[in-house]
């Protein structure tokens, strides 16, 4: 009886310890995954993308996916493809001479309002005063 309860508490802890459940708790996304997903918000990063499209795209739950992208990024998507398309905009500033209407339609914002707004959020300051700085 105690060689039995002693094999089990054994596998018990050897499956607890390896299990899927763990795992996926604690633990990013895998590499290919992540992969994939980079790829595809970096080819429609203008768009408006829903966490059901990405999470779909590897196979998980949309909260399994939204928690996994957050470990193995350090950001929620949104907040992600936020960054990473302000990020897009400080390169067309610094490149062109569009104007700040011009890039925030080009980068997929609503309207300038809404581009300055979230511009500022990120960078802590507007479009026009970063270009205005980069430039002096």
């Amino acid at each position: 009886m105690y060689g039995e309860s002693l094999t089990m508490a054994l596998m018990a802890a050897l499956f607890a310890s390896h299990g899927v459940s763990n795992r996926a708790v604690n633990s990013g996304l895998e590499r290919w995954q992540l992969r994939r997903v980079l790829e595809f918000l970096g080819a429609h990063l203008t768009e408006d993308i829903g966490l059901d499209e990405l999470a779909q795209l590897v196979g998980l739950s949309q909260s399994q996916f939204a928690r996994a992208f957050k470990v193995s990024t350090g950001l929620p998507p949104y907040q992600w493809c936020l960054q990473n398309r302000v990020k897009r905009a400080q390169e067309m500033l610094s490149n062109g001479n569009d104007s700040v209407a011009d890039i925030a339609i080009q980068d997929g914002f609503a309207d300038q309002s809404h581009f300055t707004k979230t511009f500022r959020r990120v960078t802590g300051t507007t479009p026009a005063n970063w270009k205005r700085v980069r430039r002096s």
